[in-house]
This record gives C-alpha cells, structure tokens and sequence, in this order.
C-alpha cells in the first residue's frame, strides 16, 4: 500500500480521484465550490462510505498526535530558548531544524522559497500565508475535513473539534462546515470549542459564525444570544441536581449547594456519615454520571465566564426572554440565582437575587413586580451604585454565605479619582512588570499584547465602540534573572467612536472593568510580589522594589481589606488580629508580625525581616469565603492562622529563626 503523508492509500482509481480533489485545495483563502462537492460526492459514494471512514480517522487521530507533538517540542525549545535570544533572532540549533523538518517538507521551501516563523499561539504560521495549507499533509487535512460536508459523520465532528483547538488555521474551514449544519447542532459544539483556542482571531471568528445563526445585524450581541440559547442542560433537573438517590440518602451533583463538585446527601445537605453499604450502592449508580464529571466541570466554568464577560457585552433583556435563559435553565439558572440582578420597569427601578423562588433585595424584602414580562433586566455592577448599596450587598453575601460563582458584590469599583480611598489611575503608571508574565496575563484576561514591546496592549469593546491602551513606557534587560525583561508601565487611554479624550466620558462599569483588568496584570506581574533580597534585583529597579509595599493599595487590596475586616472577627483568633491600611497584624506567643494586604508578605515588627510560610488552605477549611476570586486573600488568611499560634510550629528551621529575631529585639 502507498503512502502519502503518512496517509495510507488505499489502490484504486476511486481514491487517486479523491486525493487529486484533495490535493486541488491550495489556497487557504478560498473554499472549495460546489462543483468540488458534487465530485467528491460521487467518489465517494463508489469508495464506500464506510470504508472510506475506516481509513480517514485513523489517519486523522495520528495526525492530530503529531501536531500535539510538534506544538509541545517548539513550545519547549522557545522558552528554553528565550533567555539566549536578546535582542537578536537566534541561530537554529539541530534540535529546532528537528522540529522544523518535522513539520515542513523538503519540496515547500523549493517551491514556495520564503522565509517562516513560529509563534506560540499558531507554530504553523507563513509570514505569506499558512504553509501547512501549501503542502501535501495540510491539503489532505483540508480534504478530509470538507467531506464531512457530504457524510455528517460525528466522529469527523469530534475530530475537527480537537483540530480547531491544535491548529487554529483550519477554523475557516471547518466554519465552513458548521454552517451547513442548524444552530441546535452547531452552536453549543462551537461554545465549547471557542474558550479553547487561544488565538484571538480565531475565537472573533467563532464568535462571527455564532451570530450568523441568529441576529446577523449585531454580531457582538447576536452571538451572544444565540449561546445563550443552546445550552445544553447536561440532564439536570429543574432544581439544578444531577443526583442517584436511596432513601435519605443522595450522591452526584448540586450546583446551588457545592458548584460542580461531587457530594454525598442526607435529606439535601451534606452527610456527616453514611453507611457503607449505602455509600457503595450510590458509587456504583453514579457510574454513569461519574464519566460525564469532567465534561459537567468544565461546562460549568465556561458558563461562570460568559456570565462575567456580560459586562464587557452591555447586554439587556426583558424578564420574559431572560428568565428561561438564568433563572429556570436546569444548568445556568443555579449561576443565575447566585447573582445580583438590576431590574427596571417604568419608574420603579431595583436591585435583587433569586432565592428559594422569589426576588428579594440586600435587605431580604420581597420584590414582587420584578416578574412582569415587560421588565428591563442587566446584571448588576457596584459601579453604579451608591456605597450604601455595595455594603448591603456585601452583608447581606456574609449573612446568607452566598458564594457567588464570581466576584460580584465584592467586585472591586474603579472611579477616576477615588479621594476617600486615597486612590487614581496614575496608580498604574511607573510599575516595574516581568514582561513574560505581564505578557501571559494579558492574553488570560483578553487583551492583545501587541508588538515585542508591548507598547499597543490593548482590549477591543465592540459593545462600546471602544478600544482600550495600556502603554508601556520602557523595556530593561535583566541580566539578574536568567536573560529576562522587565517593562515599566505606561498610562492607560482609550480611543472609539465619539470619544473626545475625556474618561469621565467613558461609560462607569466598562470603564471599572478595564482598570480592574489592568489592576490585576499590573499587580500579579509586578517584580514587588518578589521576596528576594534587594541585591538580586536590577539596579534601575531597586527603588521600586524596596518602596512597592509602601504604595497606597489599588481597589483589589482595598476589597481584599474589607472582606479580611469581615471575616477576621469571626476566626478562632480573632483577639489576636488586627488590621490598618495596608497591613494585618497578627499578635503571636513568640513574636509580633505583619501581612502586607496587597502582597501576602509576612514580617517580623521587630526586626523587619521576612517570615517565609508556605500556605496552607487547609488552615482555612470552614472558613466561609465569599467568592473564589482571589487566591491571596486565602494567602493571607492562611499566614495569618498560622502565626496566630506560632508556639506550635513544628519547623524547627522557621522556629529558630523566629525566636532568634524575637531574641535580637
């Protein structure tokens, strides 16, 4: 039997007429017509579909193994390889032409004779085109994906689902495709798919043949809709279960009660002790669930993330479209019921979160007008409402122990100039960032990092015809720390349609969440998270390192603070807590200490020197947490627990050293 590309043709004119259409397709730019259909159409159908199907996705499931392969192998060389590289483009070594070779056949650079480059996100990039779409392997690939046009076959679905997440460069093709298909189908295959690419392009484009199911005059808000209407309720019930029950007893899922984790019941709560037989015959019917667990997990977090990324959306509904869609769905109605909602009709306006079947306010009142069909509903954002309003809520979450799926009532508010918090936006400007870090946090919170040195990072808002900037002011060699580059930070702006240059005119809750993104990259990637000492670091960068803890903290430290005020009288060691603006207190048998809010850095007050601990979170367990979003105020808790009663260390090595700086003061 020959091959071609590893693709083992089978003999026969049948086939040599396929693969001739197959080989036909070289223009990434265009898809093929219907007169290349109607050919295929008929070859196939004297191939056999079977057989024909036989062959193919074996081949395919190889192919995607070696893309997986390749990927992984560049991905490693270029960041072992970064710190050699500078300024200059490095030399190839025999391990990178491997990789090369690999990918790229012999006859592509005789016949195309240019010059390529790789990147993390597409290592199958041709700075003319794809080249992987020039050469044999990528033709065959194109081909056997379109005949899916033709066959409807799920296992070639499946298949073109893990290529678009391996080798983006196929998604127009394979949107080609989808869109022969109706939007029951499509729609929530591409939703899955679309959090997985990584390419930003790529996932616009998934987001472009969504709406073109649905409102195809708005396609930021058309293809929101039209996820919201597919998705799937993964066969829980109406109360947001996915249980096996025996007797008083239930095992499996409750989103309201414990998000997507697997739990075990006693008339629906969670069981102190269930008997072993029980236990056993539970296990063995959730089998069949148990399966579908990753896929349950999974789903959960894309839909925690949609429901967040409606802010950046502006998105609106009457109360007749949108309970179906967050209220009463089996799935997405236990994310709905955990969040604050804004209502409005004619002149009476509200805020208000779903419980045990009715509306209620931050102060436990029935709402009942809110159900009229006719009512405007958004989510509801702390930048629009009054201090007043954001405490209620917050109490009313600490009451209740309302874990909210996302940081909603405790989400940190962001105003031009914040006097009582003693906050700006010139807090971002002059920040010393690792520019890799910096550089992996904007591609997870959205944003484009632009050109090597960053100086276009920026997030585009369709909804409000906005695009946002965060510059950066300069790029510094670090020779310090292995050959990276450290960046300080610039001003952030924004420029769009009709906006004159004035942020008071930007809208608040966008304007928030902006300087909530940059909040973040700024302060995660900032090299003052560092405990090194002053002389490991570069010498420009020196004073920004020793003077970072004593910055006024940015709204996330400042929420951070009010949620520790919140919590700490509650602790077990509550009389040995204390906070202040910047610090948490903590008053041990063997010595005094300091947290820094904004870095978790612990201290001894007497000598100043650092208190290294590994946290633990299991110092934190039944400790109520309002929200999972902040994993440095589990940090802090953690420390704080753990000097608290510093008398029972057990780390000889950290208890010497404690005693010994108690002993020097």
């Amino acid at each position: 039997m020959r091959t071609i590309d590893d693709f083992p043709l089978p003999a026969g004119e049948d086939w040599e007429d396929l693969f001739t259409l197959f080989l036909s397709l070289d223009n990434h730019k265009k898809r093929p017509d219907k007169e290349w259909y109607a050919k295929v159409k008929v070859v196939l159908d004297k191939i056999g579909h079977e057989q024909y199907l036989d062959v193919t996705v074996n081949w395919l499931i190889a192919k995607c193994e070696q893309l997986q392969r390749n990927i992984k192998r560049l991905d490693e060389f270029l960041k072992k390889s970064w710190r050699f590289r500078l300024h200059e483009d490095f030399p190839l070594t025999q391990r990178m032409e491997k990789v090369l070779e690999n990918q790229r056949p012999a006859w592509v650079d005789v016949v195309l004779g240019t010059e390529y480059y790789y990147t993390k996100e597409n290592p199958l990039y041709l700075r003319d085109g794809y080249y992987y779409f020039y050469t044999l392997g990528g033709r065959i690939i194109r081909g056997t994906l379109h005949t899916n046009m033709i066959l409807e076959n799920e296992v070639l679905y499946d298949m073109m689902d893990v290529l678009m997440r391996l080798a983006p460069e196929v998604t127009m093709d394979i949107l080609h495709i989808y869109r022969n298909r109706d939007a029951a189908f499509a729609v929530p295959r591409l939703m899955i798919v679309r959090d997985a690419i990584r390419h930003k392009t790529y996932r616009r484009a998934v987001d472009t043949a969504i709406a073109k199911f649905g409102d195809k005059t708005n396609k930021t808000s058309g293809a929101e809709a039209m996820k919201e209407r597919f998705i799937p309720d993964m066969d829980f019930n109406n109360r947001h279960q996915l249980l096996v029950k025996d007797g008083s007893y239930a095992m499996g899922i409750d989103l309201m009660l414990a998000g997507p984790e697997i739990v075990l019941l006693e008339n629906g709560v969670p069981a102190i002790k269930v008997p072993a037989a029980v236990k056993k015959e539970l296990t063995e019917r959730f089998k069949v669930f148990q399966k579908k667990h990753k896929e349950i997990s999974a789903h959960y977090t894309l839909q925690k993330n949609r429901l967040e990324e409606i802010y950046r959306h502006n998105r609106e509904w009457l109360y007749e479209n949108w309970e179906p869609y967050y209220i009463t769905h089996p799935f997405v109605g236990a994310l709905g019921k955990q969040l604050i909602w804004e209502f409005v009709n004619g002149d009476q306006s509200t805020t208000a979160i779903c419980r045990k079947g009715t509306f209620v306010n931050s102060v436990g009142e029935e709402v009942n007008w809110v159900e009229e069909p006719d009512t405007i509903v958004r989510l509801w954002h702390p930048a629009k409402a009054t201090a007043a309003e954001i405490a209620d809520w917050r109490n009313y979450c600490i009451q209740h122990k309302l874990k909210q799926p996302f940081r909603q009532a405790f989400r940190e508010v962001y105003r031009l100039n914040d006097n009582h918090n003693n906050w700006s936006v010139d807090h971002f400007e002059g920040h010393v960032v690792k520019q890799r870090q910096y550089n992996a946090l904007c591609k997870m919170r959205g944003w484009s990092t632009g050109d090597f040195r960053h100086e276009h990072t920026n997030i585009k808002l369709p909804a409000y015809k906005l695009t946002a900037y965060l510059c950066i002011a300069d790029v510094w060699y670090d020779s310090l720390s292995n050959g990276d580059h450290l960046q300080v930070t610039g001003g952030v702006d924004f420029e769009g349609k009709g906006y004159s240059g004035n942020m008071e005119d930007i809208p608040p809750v966008i304007l928030s969440e902006v300087l909530r993104d940059v909040d973040m990259i700024v302060s995660v990637s900032s090299i003052g998270n560092e405990n090194k000492p002053v002389t490991e670091v570069m010498e420009k960068a020196r004073t920004y390192y020793e003077d970072y803890t004593k910055r006024s903290l940015s709204p996330i430290g400042i929420v951070r603070r009010d949620i520790l005020q919140l919590l700490l009288p509650h602790m077990v060691y509550s009389d040995r807590f204390r906070i202040d603006d910047q610090y948490v207190h903590v008053t041990g048998t063997l010595a005094n200490y300091n947290i820094h809010i904004a870095t978790g850095q612990a201290t001894n007050v007497a000598t100043g020197l650092g208190v290294h601990i590994a946290p633990s979170f299991s110092r934190n367990a039944g400790l109520f947490l309002p929200d999972e979003g902040d994993i440095m105020l589990t940090v802090i808790l953690s420390k704080a627990n753990f000097l608290a009663e510093d008398d029972l260390i057990a780390d000889e090595h950290l208890l010497q050293r404690i005693k010994y700086t108690s002993h020097r003061s």
